[in-house]
């Protein structure tokens, strides 16, 4: 059952980070196989897949640093809900890379003028809480989300829904923090970005998938 809401707009005033810009942040990454994630590669060909989403890649990062937990997405930039710090990095081969990240404190990517487009509706998951969601409009779908299981589980679901029916694409070993979708050029195809929860001293995924629309 979908539950219809007011389509929601909020102005975002995060809190404000205790730290300059460009301030280095010690974060390492060490990569992540499609197989820990409960997907598998073609016996044939390169290609990966976790339910009915391709596995482009996947990091796991890890800081001590305090200010980096409860990490979301906004305008391609990862903040963090709680020390209000927005975080860069840079791994020079995502695909197999372990060692440093070279994070910084980044610049702010919110403004006092911008309202935020939310989803206007979601359906109940049982067992599970939703996210955020993003429209994609394709593959005769409006919206594509992402759940969380109720409690403290590790496990997250990625469905693609509009106003009378869901199906869930992926069903991951994680807990997800923030989304960014981007569509591909000149394809149906829509890029999913995900960054984990991020608790303290714990490994926090960065993946990168891609539903065809099929």
């Amino acid at each position: 059952m979908t539950m219809n809401i007011a389509l929601l707009a909020a102005v975002i005033s995060p809190p404000s980070c205790p730290a300059p810009v460009g301030e280095p942040i010690a974060i390492t990454s060490t990569p992540l196989p499609v197989e820990k994630l409960g997907g598998s590669q073609s016996k044939t060909t390169a290609d990966q897949t976790v339910g009915q989403l391709d596995y482009n890649w996947g990091v796991m990062l890890r800081s001590d640093d305090t200010r980096f937990v409860d990490l979301r997405y906004h305008r391609g930039a990862v903040f963090s809900d709680s020390s209000g710090c927005w975080f860069t990095w840079n791994i020079p081969n995502t695909f197999n890379f372990t060692g440093p990240a070279n994070g910084r404190i980044g610049k702010a990517a919110f403004y006092d003028w911008v309202v935020e487009h939310q989803a206007a509706y979601w359906p109940q998951i049982p067992g599970y809480r939703f996210i955020i969601a993003s429209e994609v409009h394709t593959g005769g779908y409006a919206w594509l989300g992402v759940w969380n299981a109720e409690g403290s589980a590790e496990r997250s679901q990625i469905i693609v829904y509009d106003g009378q029916r869901h199906t869930v694409l992926a069903t991951l070993p994680l807990r997800v923090g923030g989304m960014m979708v981007l569509p591909h050029l000149h394809t149906a195809s829509q890029s999913i970005i995900l960054i984990g929860e991020g608790k303290h001293k714990h490994a926090i995924p960065w993946i990168d998938l891609t539903w065809s629309g099929r």
